[in-house]
């Protein structure tokens, strides 16, 4: 009893050490480099050491939370109190790397430095697990050692491994979160550090302290943490495996008499090509005279080593070979810098990829791209013709190349096997950035510096390309007139920089339709183009790709028009007349469409099935669904299939568009294929045609069809139904207002007169017996005065107001933080349904490792202040960010705290405090150094802005 008392009591006392060392990680990774892409994460450490002196201390923790790149991160201690971290060292083979924190930032508690005590890792010693319980709080997870010389644990393919080191089992069974956890022998020590565990059983991996020690010590004493290495993965090998290798009895009875407890010997897994005379089975005897079978005596020779030579005995088959090795840094096998330019982060191929891909460790690395379709990650061989050697090759060539221009490139795809090269077309996208960047990495600090090296040359002055397309065959020749649609067709794609709207997707394409080749206009549905934050071309017949600029979306209706320079074009593009007789059921059609491919166009004649009012359920997600139309539906099933197409009557005339909608269905995100009527296009297309102001108004209000009971139930007159049975609206419906987005309630001055449940009989003597009859509005006057409608069973008459959809429209974007923030888009305004928003400031996205993120905040919300100051729009947020110092801030609690991390200035310009804002309409200028501000004439394209942003 008295002994079991003393060991509660020795478990306690090591309990209260613990928690005032351990700490929560909160981590993110912004820039992805090897198989470790932009990420955010919570984990684990432990103090080792507190330096008075410097008011420093020093955490250890996993090399996966730190990773190889840019590092942001805080920490979290018992007292709850958080403090911002540096990283000061990471290993470059093995799983731990080293961070640090003021101790001045640490206001209610006093920390305790955990020993490290590697050498009292024993198989039975009874331990304790100090995690983090699935990132909610301290979780303590007894166990007890089982082995001490298992191999490094291979966590699977494509990702990172440790390897040339022992790892510790134990049956404890910590879980997500956790990484990075002390093993506490009952007296306090630390004796190994948590790496990972299994899902399959209560078994956790520990990584052995010998190297933190040694790394710590050198760190403290201001010396550098030398790492070598030979070019060769070894594992321990048990001797009877070993025998079968080539060990002789002899060597085997040598080896036991010297250690009597040896079960195995190092033998060579692996041989990292070009860099070592070894080879594979290879089994280590003797390095410079000493017998050697555990990896710390390796690891031990090979760091004191590094830039020497060491005289290797090894068995290879069974014969004696002696090897001199000049043993390398392996710290220059991991790298330390990294290109961007064109949304693309370029590196130098690292060791760890180049033993999982069998690769001399060399050549440069594909880590991320945005707007091409290259398989990640990726072994660049060549740009624009040129073989890319190293990061300096790749800088000489890409100063070279000219913005937004199409060059061609190969590369390896590393995770295909068999290996071959694949080929691309790389864009040299720089819209909004110009800058070729380079980020170096300072050692001594932990910080990464970024400089601009270069920028892209200016683009060149588009020529005319010729160009032919291929004939659209029809047989029947009544129908000759539909041949000539096969040369109106253009591929479309749209490249975007920032997740505007809620939308998700940075690169979309699709097709469209020349609808005036005077004027270079096209039709193309929103699904392809949702905004004009947008870099668009069109391409004709696969040859001519000529960038294009967005003239106009409709608010509700699925469609927008682009412009493209008609001189560039030299082909005979054929735009034919939409027609302004609208459509009917029964009518014969010819579908002209595509699916993936512009040649062969898909040419079915068809007849118009059925014409209904749209009910296509919206996103729950703030996004944007089309609204308010009538669906067109054919016989034949081919267009079903088809994302883009027209239908053509037998004059010629384009009737109705073939478009994409996105639509809710179970929850989830779905697309369907619908016909709409150029019916109510025609007018549109003829204002711009015409050169005047085009910009849609809208009645603020998603309406639904009700049947003629539902209608008269809710008191609709019996002469409005006579009316309807009596006319030629191929749908007997009435419109009822579901909901009212811009109405009664909304901060804006002016509201609409519509309500939730009214429905509407006539307006200014026209009756509304489908969504088209209400399409004028769209185009005309602000006020409707003569409205006839159904209000709480009662018919009055009231004066309808429109509104401009512009003004519901983000024509700024802010990026800051990694956060992008705009004005609440008519999305958001749909799903509130007229409720008073909260603010202007509407976070639309935030990137995967956004320093927002470390606040806990997430998209889809409203930023109402920014401490003591209110925040109702843009403007106001700006200037009062101005304001913020680099540190915490912080929101008002009813929305999002604020979080500047302080040492996110290490990687400058990327994640700098300072905000890029993207206009396309007149806005404001300041002289804060913190922001800029490229003043965009409202009738200008959106220009390249200086700096970068990072999300």
């Amino acid at each position: 009893m008295a002994e079991d008392n003393s060991l509660q009591s020795a478990w306690k006392a090591a309990t209260d050490r613990v928690i005032r060392s351990f700490v929560r990680i909160e981590a993110i990774q912004p820039i992805p480099m090897d198989w470790e892409g932009a990420s955010n994460l919570a984990a684990t450490g432990f103090i080792i050491h507190i330096d008075k002196t410097t008011a420093t201390g020093w955490i250890l923790t996993n090399r996966l939370v730190i990773g190889i790149g840019p590092f942001v991160g805080r920490c979290r201690f018992e007292s709850k109190e958080t403090v911002d971290i540096t990283p000061r060292y990471i290993d470059p083979v093995h799983d731990f790397g080293i961070v640090t924190f003021k101790l001045g930032d640490l206001k209610h508690m006093n920390p305790v430095s955990l020993g490290l005590k590697p050498n009292l890792a024993k198989v039975g010693t009874e331990i304790r697990v100090f995690g983090n319980d699935g990132d909610r709080g301290l979780a303590i997870f007894p166990g007890i050692i089982s082995r001490i010389d298992a191999n490094a644990t291979d966590y699977g393919w494509m990702t990172y491994n440790d390897m040339n080191t022992i790892y510790i089992q134990c049956n404890s069974d910590a879980i997500g979160g956790s990484s990075g956890s002390p093993a506490i022998d009952k007296y306090g020590n630390a004796i190994a550090i948590l790496a990972g565990g299994s899902q399959e059983g209560a078994t956790n991996v520990f990584l052995p302290l010998d190297r933190p020690l040694r790394a710590l010590d050198c760190l403290v004493k201001g010396e550098p943490v030398t790492r070598g290495h030979i070019g060769v993965e070894f594992q321990l090998t048990a001797i009877t495996e070993c025998l079968a290798l080539g060990l002789s009895d002899s060597w085997e009875r040598t080896v036991r008499s010297k250690f009597p407890e040896a079960t195995s010997m190092l033998a060579v897994r692996q041989v990292i090509p070009q860099q070592s005379p070894l080879k594979e089975g290879d089994i280590f005897v003797m390095v410079n005279g000493d017998i050697v079978i555990h990896p710390t005596q390796l690891d031990d020779i090979f760091d004191s080593s590094v830039g020497k030579t060491v005289e290797l005995f090894v068995l290879r088959n069974g014969a004696k070979v002696e090897i001199k090795v000049t043993v390398d840094n392996l710290h220059k096998m991991t790298p330390d810098r990294y290109v961007t330019f064109a949304h693309t982060t370029f590196h130098e191929m690292s060791l760890q990829q180049s033993r999982q891909h069998y690769m001399a460790p060399e050549g440069v690395v594909i880590s991320s791209n945005a707007h091409s379709d290259i398989s990640l990650p990726a072994l660049l061989v060549s740009l624009n013709f040129k073989p890319i050697p190293n990061l300096e090759g790749l800088l000489t060539v890409v100063k070279t190349l000219s913005a937004n221009e199409r060059y061609q490139m190969t590369y390896y795809h590393l995770g295909t096997y068999p290996r071959r090269i694949f080929s691309t077309i790389f864009t040299m996208s720089c819209l909004w950035d110009m800058n070729i960047q380079l980020t170096v990495r300072d050692d001594p600090t932990g910080m990464w510096n970024t400089q601009v090296v270069g920028r892209c040359l200016a683009k060149h002055t588009p020529k005319p390309i010729s160009t032919s397309f291929p004939p659209l065959v029809i047989r029947d020749c009544g129908w000759k007139a539909v041949e000539k649609y096969g040369d109106s067709f253009v591929s479309v794609e749209c490249n975007m920089q920032y997740h505007f709207n809620g939308e998700t997707k940075l690169q979309r394409s699709g097709f469209g339709v020349v609808v005036d080749a005077s004027l270079g206009l096209v039709i193309v549905s929103r699904d392809t183009v949702p905004h004009d934050f947008s870099q668009i071309y069109v391409t004709f017949a696969g040859r001519a790709r000529i960038e294009a600029k967005h003239v106009l979306s409709h608010s509700e209706h699925n469609y927008a028009f682009l412009q493209y320079d008609p001189t560039l074009v030299r082909a005979e593009v054929y735009s034919g007349p939409l027609s302004t007789c609208g459509v009917n059921r029964g009518d014969e059609v010819y579908f002209v469409g595509c699916e993936e491919t512009v040649d062969p166009l898909i040419a079915v004649k068809t007849t118009i099935s059925d014409i209904y009012p749209n009910e296509l359920s919206v996103m729950y997600r703030p996004v944007y669904c089309a609204i308010n139309f009538d669906s067109i539906a054919v016989q034949e099933a081919k267009p079903g299939q088809c994302h883009f197409g027209i239908l053509v009557n037998k004059k010629g005339e384009i009737v109705a568009l073939w478009l994409r909608y996105r639509h809710a269905k179970s929850g989830k995100e779905n697309h369907t294929s619908r016909g709409f009527s150029v019916e109510t296009i025609q007018p549109v297309l003829l204002k711009i045609q015409a050169g005047d102001r085009v910009g849609p108004r809208i009645l603020g209000v998603q309406f639904e069809a009700i049947d003629k009971n539902k209608a008269s139930t809710a008191g609709v007159p019996d002469n409005y139904i006579r009316k309807l049975e009596s006319s030629k609206s191929p749908i007997h419906r009435f419109l009822r207002v579901l909901s009212a987005f811009i109405g009664e309630g909304s901060e804006q001055p002016e509201t609409s007169a519509l309500q939730a449940g009214d429905i509407v009989l006539e307006v200014e003597g026209k009756p509304v017996f489908k969504y088209s009859d209400t399409d004028f509005m769209h185009w005309s006057k602000e006020i409707f005065p003569e409205t006839t409608l159904v209000r709480d069973g009662v018919c009055k008459v009231i004066k309808l107001r429109t509104f401009a959809a512009e003004d519901f429209e983000p024509g700024r974007v802010a990026v800051f933080s990694g956060a992008v923030l705009q004005v609440p888009h008519l999305a958001v305004r749909q799903r509130l349904a007229g409720k008073k928003l909260p603010s202007n400031v509407y976070i639309s996205a935030i990137g995967t490792a956004a320093p927002f993120l470390m606040c806990g905040v997430k998209s889809s919300r409203f930023v109402t202040a920014i401490g003591d100051e209110p925040v109702q729009d843009l403007k106001s947020f700006l200037q009062a960010a101005a304001k913020c110092k680099e540190g915490r801030g912080k929101f008002s609690p009813r929305t999002v705290l604020l979080l500047l991390p302080t040492n996110y200035g290490m990687i400058q310009i990327i994640l700098s405090q300072q905000l890029i804002v993207a206009l396309n309409r007149p806005w404001f200028a300041s002289d804060s150094t913190h922001f800029i501000f490229p003043l965009i004439n409202s009738q200008d394209k959106i220009r390249p802005l200086s700096g970068t942003v990072w999300i």
